[in-house]
């Protein structure tokens, strides 16, 4: 009997343990959710007043200037980010010092490589672009430490903190909006890239700053070989950075007013992907806890209509209040911009229910398809682009793109899941082992 009860109360802690942690993590959802809208209403903001107040060039000179310096970043040892999630998660607490130590030097070279792009720009093409990049290759050594800082806040699991980073960050950025145009500075270059780059900058030596000042060192225990995994691994998002390129292609054959209206044309879209993975943790937990592709079908098949019939509702309508919204924010400047939003959001949306399928085979581990999305896809996407560009010599190019993407995505996530599904279960296992 004492056995028993005891058992009971095993079972009863048990269930209210994962009681508590379920609820735990709804609360973190809850706010990643709640800072995502908090952000998305303050990027609106900051690049609506600097869109109203601007011209088309100096908006799109920063925009490509931008670019440009976020490729030079991938390059600047991106994979340190991971390092220090495992030292932080390990308590590795003296790969602190290493990691950012190693993160300004490739900043200062990548900030060299950046202004060695600056100088051909300003020589050689627009001046505005070329300083906008200097600015850019001063601040880049400062602006990337905070991407070792969020991985040892996500290592420890301090997830809060990396969203109250990101909303200061908007904070500041809109604060810097405001003050340059409050001082009447709109037409003044050097004054608006530093009020749209600066404030970045400042929010990372924030965050450092009281990171050094608490007690976040419980000891200094040093493993370089964790050091050493992030830099090998640092070149596995620079194919990705191809995607990045597509400003500068934009520019190239259409000139920088282009880059303008398609900078606001992807503001919408941009937040869209990110709503596109909370929705996908929140409505598909469970797709990452079944073996077969047999098992994910049989528990996505009663919602598949629903959520296609979601995300077409949520392409129409949010493709419309964009379509409508956007002369309202950012001035009848950018009509065209409303055109190409809605019509990205649209294809966002309606790839929903393909990637669905996509998840499921990837949260399997199936190493090919995985690949594919992260290896392949980007040099393919920003080549049609390329292509399209040279041969339509307009905005029509963009939305070539967008077709392309969707009709991508979606026959191949297809073919892959009717591949596996129709194979036997013993076979479909076989197969994703031996991909792994």
């Amino acid at each position: 009997m004492k056995g028993k009860i005891s058992h009971e109360c095993r079972v009863i802690f048990a269930a209210c343990k994962s009681a508590l942690k379920s609820r735990e993590k709804l609360k973190i959802l809850n706010n990643q959710v709640l800072s995502h809208f908090i952000i998305m209403g303050l990027g609106l903001m900051t690049s609506a007043l600097w869109a109203r107040s601007v011209s088309l060039e100096l908006f799109g000179y920063a925009r490509l200037a931008t670019s440009i310096s976020d490729i030079v970043g991938v390059f600047c040892l991106s994979g340190l980010s991971e390092s220090a999630a495992i030292s932080s998660a390990r308590g590795y607490h003296g790969n602190f010092s290493l990691l950012i130590r190693y993160k300004f030097a490739a900043g200062i070279v990548g900030g060299l490589a950046v202004l060695g792009v600056g100088c051909h720009y300003f020589f050689h093409g627009s001046q505005e672009t070329g300083l906008a990049i200097f600015i850019l290759a001063g601040l880049l050594p400062f602006s990337r430490l905070i991407d070792v800082w969020s991985g040892w806040m996500f290592g420890a699991g301090k997830l809060n903190s990396i969203l109250v980073q990101q909303v200061l960050n908007s904070l500041l950025a809109l604060a810097g909006s405001l003050v340059v145009i409050g001082l009447s500075l709109g037409k003044n270059p050097t004054a608006v890239f530093l009020g749209m780059f600066l404030p970045g900058s400042i929010c990372t030596l924030i965050f450092l700053g009281f990171f050094y000042r608490g007690s976040f060192r419980a000891n200094r225990t040093v493993d370089r070989g964790v050091i050493a995994y992030g830099v090998k691994t640092s070149g596995g998002s620079i194919l990705g950075s191809v995607l990045m390129s597509d400003r500068i292609l934009v520019e190239r054959y259409l000139g920088v007013e282009a880059v303008a209206i398609y900078s606001v044309a992807t503001v919408f879209s941009n937040h869209a992907k990110t709503a596109f993975r909370m929705l996908s943790r929140i409505l598909i937990p469970s797709l990452y806890s079944f073996r077969t592709i047999q098992e994910a079908w049989a528990y996505l098949r009663p919602k598949i209509t629903m959520i296609f019939s979601a995300s077409v509702a949520l392409a129409l309508l949010g493709g419309a209040a964009i379509y409508f919204f956007i002369p309202i924010l950012y001035s009848e400047k950018y009509v065209q911009a409303a055109h190409l939003g809605a019509f990205l959001w649209a294809i966002i949306w309606l790839s929903f229910a393909p990637t669905l399928l996509g998840v499921s085979i990837m949260a399997q581990r199936n190493v090919l398809l995985t690949n594919i999305v992260g290896l392949v896809y980007p040099s393919i996407s920003i080549g049609v682009l390329w292509l399209l560009l040279i041969v339509l010599d307009s905005t029509a190019a963009m939305y070539g793109r967008g077709i392309f993407d969707l009709l991508f995505f979606s026959i191949l996530y297809l073919a892959f899941f009717c591949h596996l599904y129709r194979k036997p279960i013993a076979k479909v296992e076989e197969s994703l082992d031996s991909s792994r």
